[in-house]
């Protein structure tokens, strides 16, 4: 049998394009991180290639993605590699078929996102 694999969305951050872009290096509180990952209505979780997790290749990633007035998200950009082009090509590909609720004008949202294996994630590992 094989072991699911863990996505985790770490935290999430977004500015109105005009506004410039959010940082990266400051944290995000619970309030700030819900108030941005509720405007995407769907949100497809990355494959993590079987081959990948038998090699246990993991990593965390940061992307940002350009969402346009009508909830599409027109571009993903990679803001910090997870470590492999794989797992950063498999985290696009999921992230550019979010979709948000309809807004007033453009916006970009920062995604960290990790791939670990189960029971092997830094926060909750003994």
């Amino acid at each position: 049998m094989r072991a699911p694999h863990l996505f985790v969305i770490t935290s999430i951050a977004a500015a109105a394009i005009a506004g410039g872009a959010p940082p990266m290096t400051r944290g995000y509180t619970d309030k700030e991180w819900e108030a941005v990952y509720t405007k995407f209505v769907q949100r497809p979780f990355p494959v993590y290639p079987e081959r990948l997790r038998a090699l246990h290749l993991e990593g965390g990633g940061v992307f940002r993605l350009y969402v346009d007035p009508a909830g599409q998200v027109k571009r993903v950009d990679t803001l910090k590699s997870t470590g492999d082009l794989e797992l950063d090509a498999e985290a696009k590909k999921a992230l550019i078929r979010w979709k948000a609720k309809p807004a007033a004008k453009s916006w970009v949202a920062d995604i960290p996102l990790e791939f670990y294996l189960p029971n092997r994630h830094p926060k909750w590992s003994n």
